[in-house]
C-alpha cells in the first residue's frame, strides 16, 4: 500500500515535471515567435522611415528649386518695378535726406529750447529773490505805511465830506 502510494506519487510528478517542461517548450516558442514578429515589425518600421526620409529629401530639394526660382523672379520684378520708378526712388531719397536734415535740426532747436527754459527757470528764481528783499523792506516801514494809509484814509474821507457840502450849495 505505501509502495502503491509512493509509486502513484512517483507518476504523479514524473507527469507534472513532463507538463512543467512541456509548459517551457511552449513558452520558449512563444517568446521566440514573439521576438521575431517584434524584430519583423521593427524591420518594416526602418524600411518605412527609409522610404519616407527618401520622400522627405526629394520633397525638400523640389521646394528648394521651386524657392529659388521664385526668388529669381521676384528679384527681375523688384529690378523692373525699380526702373519704372526710377524718378520717384531718387526723389524719395532726396526726401528722406530733408526729411533727416530735418530732425537733426528739430533736435538741435529741442536743446535750444531746453538750455532756454533753464535760462528762464535761473532768471525766475532770480527774480523771486528780489522780491523778497523789496518785501523785506517794505516790512521795514509797515508801521509807517500803515499810518499814512491811515492818514489818506482820513482824508479822503475829509475830502469826500467838503466834495458832498460843496453839492449841497
Amino acid at each position: 500500500m505505501k509502495a502503491d502510494k509512493l509509486q502513484e506519487l512517483a507518476e504523479l510528478m514524473h507527469t507534472s515535471v513532463g507538463r512543467v517542461e512541456a509548459i517551457r517548450e511552449r513558452q520558449a516558442q512563444e517568446l521566440a515567435s514573439y521576438e521575431e514578429q517584434e524584430t519583423e515589425a521593427l524591420d518594416e518600421k526602418r524600411k518605412k522611415l527609409h522610404y519616407e526620409h527618401i520622400r522627405v529629401t526629394e520633397e525638400r530639394a523640389s521646394l528648394t528649386e521651386d524657392k529659388s526660382k521664385v526668388d529669381t523672379e521676384l528679384a527681375k520684378i523688384d529690378d523692373l518695378v525699380y526702373a519704372d520708378t526710377k524718378e520717384q526712388h531718387l526723389e524719395k531719397q532726396t526726401l528722406d535726406e530733408n526729411i533727416g536734415e530735418l530732425d537733426r535740426e528739430i533736435e538741435e532747436l529741442s536743446r535750444v529750447l531746453e538750455r532756454k527754459r533753464k535760462q528762464k527757470e535761473i532768471l525766475e528764481l532770480e527774480k523771486q529773490v528780489h522780491e523778497r528783499k523789496i518785501q523785506a523792506a517794505r516790512m521795514k516801514y509797515a508801521d509807517v505805511l500803515e499810518g499814512l494809509e491811515a492818514r489818506a484814509l482820513r482824508v479822503n474821507s475829509k475830502l469826500q465830506a467838503t466834495d458832498d457840502d460843496e453839492a449841497t450849495w
